[in-house]
């Protein structure tokens, strides 16, 4: 279900934005033919004045909005933060790394009925 539900919005996106051609034929002011993506049926066999053909094209013509994430201003402020952790490091002389590993790491200590009291957004 799923599978389909995505092929199908997948699709539906590359025609809306590739567009659909529809072609119409008309005879004597009524409609007489109707073809996507092809030419329409005609009723004469030869070119006369009462018939004639049309064709729309309905294509989304919005551009799709770019990102505003700039990943080289992602890079140059890690570059930036690793280089003050160096300078830090030579000249102080801690290693941050070290200190990190020195923590203490176990547990928090159990307390009951906790969770009954705290508020969970979903």
């Amino acid at each position: 279900m799923k599978r389909t539900f995505s092929i199908g919005l997948a699709l539906l996106l590359v025609l809306s934005t590739i567009g659909v051609t529809v072609n119409k034929h008309y005879s004597a002011g009524e409609l007489y033919s109707v073809a996507l993506f092809g030419e329409a049926d005609s009723c004469c066999e030869v070119d006369c004045d009462c018939c004639h053909e049309e064709s729309e094209t309905y294509q989304v013509k919005d551009e799709f909005i770019s990102s505003s994430f700039d990943l080289a201003k992602v890079y140059f402020t890690e570059a930036i933060t690793l280089l003050y952790e160096k300078l830090v490091q030579d000249l102080f002389g801690t290693d941050k790394t070290q200190a990190c590993l020195e923590q203490d790491k176990s547990p928090p200590p159990e307390q009951c009925g906790e969770e009954y009291t705290q508020v969970f957004l979903l």
